[in-house]
């Protein structure tokens, strides 16, 4: 389709309807990406919460206070496989061969920033470390989106 000119103010500005229209899709794929990745996030915090319910009931008489570590591992190890199932295929839709081990090495690094966030911030803001941990989350998981998107998943 041809351009359409129009003369605004002595200034020309031309207009491409079909670049246009591929702005909007690309504009609503990336909206699109970010809920289905909502959505992924969604699904594997509740799953990482049930699994570990499980574990650490079925662990307590066994270990005592030691199954809430071995329960919190073991359920973030499955979570965050599903997590990267979810990403690789529903949100990203990318077949990357190396993106498992970006992945994983995001998942730790995500871990240690948080850890130390928090630690570093109730402490020197006084705050309890759960309303610290909120904020540092939420920092985070924009990050990963970022990070997925454009280093991890990307085609």
């Amino acid at each position: 389709m041809e351009s359409i000119r129009k003369s605004m103010e002595g200034t020309q500005v031309v207009v491409d309807p079909q670049r246009d229209r591929s702005d909007r899709g690309r504009a609503s794929s990336e909206f699109g990406a970010i809920v289905r990745y909502i959505v992924s996030a969604g699904i594997s915090f509740v799953l990482d919460v049930v699994l570990f319910a499980v574990f650490q009931i079925a662990l307590q008489a066994v270990m005592g206070r030691y199954s809430i570590l071995v329960a919190t591992v073991l359920a973030r190890a499955i979570s965050s496989f599903v997590n990267f199932l979810l990403n690789s295929y529903f949100v990203f839709k990318s077949q990357k061969k190396n993106a498992i081990y970006q992945y994983y090495a995001l998942v730790v690094t995500q871990m240690t920033v948080s850890a130390l966030a928090v630690y570093l911030l109730s402490f020197v803001f006084a705050v309890a470390p759960v309303a610290i941990k909120i904020p540092v989350e939420i920092v985070i998981f924009c990050a990963n989106y970022l990070i997925q998107r454009f280093v991890i998943f990307s085609k």
